[in-house]
């Protein structure tokens, strides 16, 4: 059914921070009218490499890694730095949040394939669960 607002789910699958930072992320480009602007451009540019089915395709398959005319991680970045922008404007105390996903882009590899790279490596049950536990800060 139509409705007048947008529902975004957050990640409820990662680490907290990370949770944290993806709505950080939103938070930035979804209430200040410039970084909405810029993302929505962004956006346009993406959905230009090719069709969507395409695109979500190598998404799944390759994550940060894909490349469909242009690299997935370069879009991420851009778009991350456009809320960076936005949440500064709207928001500057939260800014902080996004060091996770910093982090996650500066590794240029999304968490899923983390936990792929610790099952090619920890295929014993035990010690793959051992590599990819979250652990709870106290």
């Amino acid at each position: 059914r139509v409705k007048s607002t947008i529902e975004v789910r957050g990640a409820d699958a990662c680490p907290l921070p990370l949770a944290l930072s993806g709505i950080a992320m939103w938070t930035g480009f979804l209430y200040d009218p410039d970084a909405l602007s810029a993302a929505e451009a962004l956006g346009q540019q993406f959905a230009e490499l090719a069709p969507i089915d395409e695109l979500f395709d190598a998404a799944c398959k390759d994550g940060l890694q894909a490349e469909v005319g242009q690299p997935f991680l370069r879009f991420a970045r851009e778009l991350l730095e456009i809320s960076r922008d936005g949440l500064t404007r709207y928001q500057p105390d939260s800014v902080p949040l996004l060091k996770p996903l910093d982090e996650v882009l500066e590794a240029g590899q999304s968490p899923g394939r983390s936990v792929l790279d610790a099952w090619s490596t920890n295929s014993a049950p035990d010690a793959f669960l051992k590599a990819v536990a979250y652990t709870v800060p106290s």
